[in-house]
């Protein structure tokens, strides 16, 4: 990381009374940091003839609902006596959005409150912070940063959902500037962090020992640009600015083992501690797990303005295999620095170490691999017979390493490490299973022009934005590729429930929703469709149909069957159930209506209907007919490629079905009494 020296004197507040313009948008990086999916950008005045010159253009194309841009202030803002400012917003269009106070000094809270514009081109809108939206409260106080959401519904007094299509272009924010008065850096370094072998440290960030891993400093969860390096008596320093939160992502690394945290933190002296945080959270991706710590003028240890704290604590990070986030959340803006921040743990006594720094699986890393496990399983695919040969790697180059492969699978390997001075050993188990289907869900036969895809490969246009978005859920989702074509298919181990989010779409005028499940194991399995904020009701595949193990099951369930949930703007799929679930096709579909008419009354007939054992077909054509049978609760029963003239219905019990026949790209559905 780049050291910049940087002597300054950091602006905060004092109370002042006269409104100015404290962001004209004329400068380069008057927006940055747009979130949830916004744009934000500078441009003409957009009014024929205008005469502003370079304004903020705001965008929304979908994304989230609380979608904005953070807008940086030319001064601090002084909300602590009058309470509104005016921001100059141009649309042709009614609409409202909602302005954010936020980077507080001094413990001001933030605020949201609400701008709303007639449609009319340029107006100036008066906003005043004393409603408190979002789960904030009424301005009070001096604030750093300002934000505008884009969508803000002044119905329901929220996010205006589903997210819309958007544009306002805004100039001109005017408010109570504060005045300026000096806050002083550290004028010395942190204390220096004792030697340790680079094995028995994960840092963060210090110039004493190399960023583990490191591939995104600022990663802008809250905003881009959280901290700026300084450098004080040539040591690089972290000042923390006007954004509440800072990312930090790395490679996935295995922290079980560390025991300590540690940073050293320095607060200005003229810093009011009341209210003032420094919180720290270690966030493992995979799992879902994450660890706060939290840090105060109350916590233990407690923070003091006008000195370093060197903070180191305790913290059992025991599970965490695969750490690879770390976050920072403070609201001392502009008020404090950061330096040394690192995970560290005793060194191993020399001559005892029996951990491994890889294990393989025919030379590939075995899955969560972790330098301190004892137990793995590796599923295989179905049919394999023969086990993968083992290979493991020792810390400790002076370690001995013995490896006993597999001899069948189901079968189990072991690795046994035994430590340098001979008196500590480790056994290591790798267990071959072999659950993997061996082969990849049946490809639709659906036209694309009647489908809406979320997930298939088939189909060139899915609309999926997340397949394992955090719910709390147990369920480990992977993606694996199936068949030999190498077939992208999620994978639900351990499954409780598990969402999918996709772009909202109304399926309203569609007639089914189908997945394709394959499962060994699982003995509950239910399928929902959601909007997000309405109701919603399961389609139980356990309960109605019942679950067939060892095979790819398609299910196809009539739309009609969702009655809570509004299929106008659906954007969830939700799956519950057990055991290990393969899903693949998941999409919506319409029976075609332009072309079948055509085919089913001229093309191709269906005989003897009510039909036994066999049912005839007869097609003006010479063209094979692909075939499948749906009974009534929309599963497929039946199918069969390449039909020239009849198909064998014995398997099938007496009842209702629907036969659905494709024939090149037209095909038709007819109804089909069986004997």
């Amino acid at each position: 990381m780049k050291k910049i020296t940087l002597l300054f004197s950091l602006l905060i507040t004092s109370i002042g009374f006269s409104q100015e313009t404290i962001q004209d948008f004329e400068a380069a990086g008057s927006v940055f940091g747009p979130f949830g999916g916004a744009t934000a950008e500078l441009v003409p005045d957009p009014e024929t003839g205008g005469t502003r010159g370079q304004v903020a253009k705001l965008t929304s194309t979908g994304g989230d609902v609380w979608q904005g841009t953070n807008v940086a202030l030319l001064k601090n803002l002084d909300l602590t006596i009058d309470k509104t400012i005016t921001i100059d917003a141009y649309s042709t269009t009614p609409l409202t959005f909602a302005p954010k106070a936020q980077g507080g000094v001094a413990g001001a809270p933030n605020s949201v409150s609400t701008a709303t514009h007639g449609g009319t081109g340029w107006e100036t809108i008066t906003v005043t912070f004393n409603e408190g939206l979002d789960n904030t409260t009424t301005a009070n106080g001096v604030y750093a940063a300002f934000a505008i959401h884009y969508l803000w519904d002044t119905t329901t007094n929220t996010f205006l959902s589903p997210a819309v299509n958007r544009v306002i272009y805004v100039d001109n924010i005017v408010g109570v500037a504060a005045a300026e008065s000096t806050i002083t850096p550290p004028s010395t370094a942190a204390p220096t962090p004792p030697a340790r072998e680079a094995s028995d440290v994960i840092s963060f960030y210090s110039d004493a020992y190399s960023a583990t891993g490191l591939t995104n400093f600022d990663a802008g969860w809250c905003g881009a640009n959280s901290v700026t390096e300084i450098s004080v008596e040539a040591n690089a320093v972290m000042a923390w600015n006007t954004v509440s939160c800072q990312g930090i992502e790395f490679t996935a690394i295995d922290a079980t083992s560390f025991t300590n945290l540690h940073f050293d933190l320095y607060i200005a002296a003229e810093t009011d501690m009341i209210g003032k945080v420094f919180n720290l959270k270690f966030v493992e991706t995979s799992s879902g797990a994450f660890k706060e710590v939290n840090f105060n003028s109350g916590s233990s240890p407690a923070l003091v303005a006008g000195q370093w704290n060197s903070v180191d604590v305790v913290v059992d990070l025991s599970d965490y295999e695969a750490l690879n986030q770390f976050a920072v959340t403070s609201n001392l803006h502009n008020l404090a620095w950061y330096d040394n921040m690192y995970l560290w743990k005793e060194p191993t006594a020399s001559g005892t170490d029996v951990t491994l720094s890889d294990l393989t699986i025919d030379g590939t890393t075995i899955a969560g691999f972790a330098a301190g496990a004892t137990s793995y399983t590796v599923d295989l695919v179905q049919g394999t017979t023969t086990a993968p040969s083992i290979a493991a790697v020792s810390t400790d180059s002076n370690a001995t390493v013995d490896v006993t492969d597999a001899t069948s699978v189901p079968g189990s390997g072991i690795v046994v490490v035994t430590s340098a001075d001979g008196t500590t050993t480790a056994t290591i188990t790798v267990s071959f299973t072999a659950n993997i289907p061996a082969v990849d869900a049946p490809a639709p036969t659906q036209l694309e022009a009647d489908v809406v895809s979320v997930y298939s490969d088939t189909f060139s246009t899915n609309i999926l934005t997340n397949n394992n978005p955090g719910w709390g859920q147990a369920t480990q989702v992977t993606e694996v590729q199936l068949g030999a074509s190498n077939n992208n298919t999620l994978k639900y181990s351990n499954l409780n429930y598990q969402g999918m989010l996709y772009d909202a779409t109304d399926v309203s005028s569609m007639d089914y929703v189908h997945l394709d499940y394959y499962t060994n194991d699982a003995t509950a399995l239910e399928f929902f469709v959601i909007k997000d904020g309405t109701g919603e009701n399961t389609y139980d595949i356990a309960g109605t149909i019942g679950i067939t193990t060892g095979e790819w099951v398609s299910v196809d369930i009539p739309l009609a069957h969702y009655t809570v949930t509004d299929l106008t703007g659906v954007n969830q799929f939700k799956t519950v159930g057990n055991g290990t679930v393969y899903l693949d096709n998941l999409f919506f579909w319409n029976t075609p209506t332009a072309s079948v008419e055509d085919f089913a009354t001229n093309s191709v007939k269906m005989y003897p209907n009510p039909a036994k054992g066999v049912v005839n077909f007869s097609s003006a054509s010479n063209v094979a007919l692909d075939v499948a049978v749906y009974d009534m609760l929309g599963k497929q029963v039946l199918r069969a490629n390449a039909v020239q003239s009849q198909l064998n219905i014995s398997s099938l019990n007496p009842g209702m079905y629907f036969v659905k026949m494709t024939q090149g790209s037209s095909s038709a559905t007819k109804k089909l009494v069986v004997k």
